[in-house]
């Protein structure tokens, strides 16, 4: 019998079939790019998306990108740890690596571990997060079988004339603190930002005592370090060309609990880029994207027993796109990509560059009731040669507020450089992770309220798994995974309510038959903020069923279910104090075996905005 300490989820159900009638009038509709690389709105899309906004950030007061995304629809996030230890997020059942993430059009991450290190993206430099769930490799190469998550940093004032700087100042549980300060604005044709800020806390002891040859025992608390900002100045040439450069960097240190390798890290996090933008005329546009981005760690042991290890990963990012208007209701977009990966090791990787071309042709077509896109790309990459995605999807509108939507793609997963070229434990015929997925849903949007449920499907094969006999990774493995999700938001009064489910009916090793390890069969989250007068308030409710940590099956970490409560006072338009209150009933649990999660924690901040 499974343990699932989620016995409120069904209240996420529920509130998707609440009458949306007596609802305020909706807020400005949200704009999204990532889903189809062109600008539309969250109505408008045939895909899965869900909008973070700089406003919902500020009010949760969260300090990681975990908290901020854990249990939304599609997604389960899983930590070593407390603040800064590694993270792993994946969606609707794939894999932490099937996710591709983006900072302002460019691609993050380590290319010897295949995935971004979530845990040290400054939280206080994001403007907004766009989430699209359901592959995407036909827009974007590899990587985006599970989904694509694509992060804004803090943008330039809209209104000319104007310069407007915000400051805060915050101090909680574990000697936590936090500094910040920025302004943004607007003269002329030029617009500009800038945002730095500090976090550090002393944390909690990472990992619980693990008995044996293999085991770790460190009682000491694991703190974390990270110093960041942020930069973006735009400039409008003319009513038609415009140009913006944007920058991120974090920087820091990091303590984890580990038995042979280091446990602690100095890390460097950084993306840039130069975008132009031409609208040529009134049927055809062209864009232009030129990005960088770092991933760095030296890794070494407080003891000085280990020696120091080195991982630098250097990403250049090209992209042409080309819109054309096909009249009123047809639009195409076409564009190339190229990507150039670089590894810097104190391990001698036997090749430390690779690069691949991607171009894609994407058509839309939007009329009052049917909707259409398609979309097909070619990959030619450097280690494992040409790869061909492409995805289909229809919506059709049952009334006015009421749309179904039918989709299908295939997506793709390059092997890493670990997997290629790790000494004495690498396979340079490895051939690139392959999926093929569904989505059926039904979605609509009344008086103020929004809501979308899904059901979706993806088979994943060659699949990349280690071979502990032979000691090297093969593609021997095939996994299905099909699920139901559902999301809903509407205002009721002065309450803006939000919630998700996700349910996995299947995630299984085809090969054993044994459930897909770090995935939990059921996870929801409402988050719920009301602002009346001086005062703002709300609570984040979110709970997981359990989940098994291994292959086999035999390791099973529980279920669970927290409360964070957050509030504001505005003494001022331009004075606020701000406290949250993190797990509030202290529950203990954890989402990885033997790894610790924050108990109980208090949180208190002064904000200055509009100085």
């Amino acid at each position: 019998m499974k343990n699932y300490s989620l016995s409120g989820v069904c209240i996420s159900a529920a509130l998707s079939c609440l009458p949306m009638s007596p609802f305020a009038a909706p807020e400005e509709e949200a704009v999204i790019v990532t889903a189809t690389r062109t600008t539309e709105t969250v109505d408008e899309t045939l895909s899965s998306v869900t909008v973070i906004t700089r406003e919902e950030i500020d009010a949760s007061q969260t300090k990681s990108l975990a908290e901020l995304l854990d249990a939304r629809a599609g997604i389960d996030v899983r930590r070593n740890g407390g603040l800064g230890t590694a993270t792993f997020l994946s969606m609707r059942g794939t894999e932490a690596d099937h996710v591709l993430v983006l900072i302002d059009g460019v691609r993050i991450g380590s290319a010897t571990l295949g995935t971004p290190a979530w845990e040290f993206v400054p939280v206080d430099q994001v403007d907004r997060i766009e989430i699209v769930r359901g592959p995407r490799s036909s827009l974007y190469g590899a990587d985006a079988i599970g989904g694509v998550v694509q992060i804004f940093t803090r943008k330039g004032g809209q209104e000319d004339g104007k310069t407007s700087a915000q400051a805060k100042a915050g101090y909680g549980s574990q000697n936590t603190s936090e500094f910040g300060f920025g302004f943004n604005g607007r003269r002329g044709a030029s617009n500009y930002s800038l945002y730095a800020s500090r976090l550090q806390t002393d944390g909690i002891d990472a990992r619980q005592p693990v008995p044996g040859p293999f085991g770790v025992d460190e009682p000491d608390t694991d703190a974390y370090q990270n110093t960041s900002f942020s930069a973006r100045a735009g400039y409008d040439f003319s009513d038609s060309l415009n140009g913006e450069l944007s920058l991120l960097h974090a920087e820091g240190h990091t303590e984890f609990d580990a038995a042979f390798s280091g446990n602690e890290t100095d890390f460097v996090q950084q993306t840039g880029s130069a975008k132009l933008s031409w609208d040529v005329n009134s049927r055809y546009q062209t864009r232009f994207l030129l990005g960088r981005s770092l991933d760095n760690s030296d890794v070494f042991r407080t003891d000085g027993t280990a020696s120091l290890d080195r991982f630098d990963t250097r990403r250049l990012n090209a992209s042409w796109l080309n819109d054309f208007s096909l009249g009123q209701s047809n639009f195409l977009t076409a564009g190339v990509d190229y990507l150039d990966d670089a590894v810097e090791s104190t391990v001698p990787y036997e090749e430390s560059s690779r690069d691949n071309i991607g171009a894609f042709a994407q058509f839309q077509r939007r009329q009052r009731r049917l909707d259409l896109d398609a979309g097909l790309r070619v990959d030619d990459n450097q280690q494992f040669g040409n790869k061909t995605t492409g995805n289909l999807a229809i919506g059709y509108g049952l009334s006015k507020t009421l749309r179904l939507v039918g989709s299908y793609g295939t997506a793709f997963k390059a092997p890493t450089f670990n997997d290629l070229y790790f000494p004495g434990f690498n396979n340079p015929n490895l051939k690139p992770e392959q999926s093929a997925s569904w989505e059926l849903a039904l979605r609509g949007t009344q008086h103020g309220g929004r809501w979308r449920v899904s059901a979706f499907g993806t088979e994943v094969t060659d699949l990349i798994t280690f071979d502990f006999v032979e000691l090297i990774p093969v593609n021997i493995g095939e996994a299905d995974i099909q699920g139901l999700e559902a999301e809903v938001s509407y205002k009721l009064g002065t309450w803006l309510l939000e919630a998700s489910l996700t349910h996995l009916l299947t995630f299984e090793d085809v090969e054993t038959g044994k459930q897909l390890p770090g995935r939990s069969e059921s996870s929801g989250r409402i988050d719920a903020r009301r602002q009346m007068n001086s005062y703002e308030y709300g609570l984040t409710w979110l709970a997981q069923s359990d989940r098994f940590d291994d292959k086999a099956n035999t390791i099973r970490v529980p279920g669970y279910a927290i409360v964070n409560l957050f509030g504001a006072y505005h003494f001022t338009k331009r004075i606020s104090l701000r406290a949250r209150i993190e797990n509030l009933f202290d529950k203990e649990y954890q989402t990885i075996a033997t790894y610790n999660t924050i108990g109980r924690s208090l949180f208190v901040a002064v904000e200055f905005t509009d100085i």
